[in-house]
């Protein structure tokens, strides 16, 4: 890891981490997956799932040190279980497997915060935040 100062006292290393919140929700066939990180320097997020894919959209929105990226995509047919974040800013790397809830979750999941996309909706306003999903 590097070290931001000179003095061994006051010695500060970066950091990339997966936070609470971040978690996945398939409701009818709309997968809508959310990972926050935090991280210094800022981290940038990775949905290697998205490699083969070629029909989604990315919303990203940075607060501070922390990102919150959501990925929307319509599947068909899907079995997996989890899915996968990377949260890299090139002096740590963090990754979270991402447990799919198959409908919306209850306010109280330790996992998953429905809030965000509320946040997301008055930043954004209905239209433009339909036209990010």
């Amino acid at each position: 890891m590097l070290h931001l100062f000179n003095d061994p006292k006051h010695a500060f290393t970066g950091f990339s981490k997966i936070v609470n919140g971040s978690g996945c929700v398939l409701q009818s066939e709309v997968l809508t997956c959310v990972c926050i990180s935090e991280g210094f320097p800022l981290p940038t997020v990775k949905w290697p799932f998205l490699k083969n894919s070629t029909d989604y959209s990315v919303f990203t929105t940075v607060s501070n040190h922390t990102v919150n990226s959501t990925v929307s995509l319509t599947v068909k047919n899907n079995g997996s279980t989890t899915l996968e974040c990377v949260s890299n800013n090139g002096m740590g790397e963090a990754e979270e497997s991402l447990t799919i809830q198959k409908n919306l979750p209850d306010n109280n999941s330790k996992y998953f915060q429905p809030n965000i996309f509320e946040h997301q909706f008055n930043l954004l306003g209905p239209h433009l935040l339909m036209q990010s999903l």
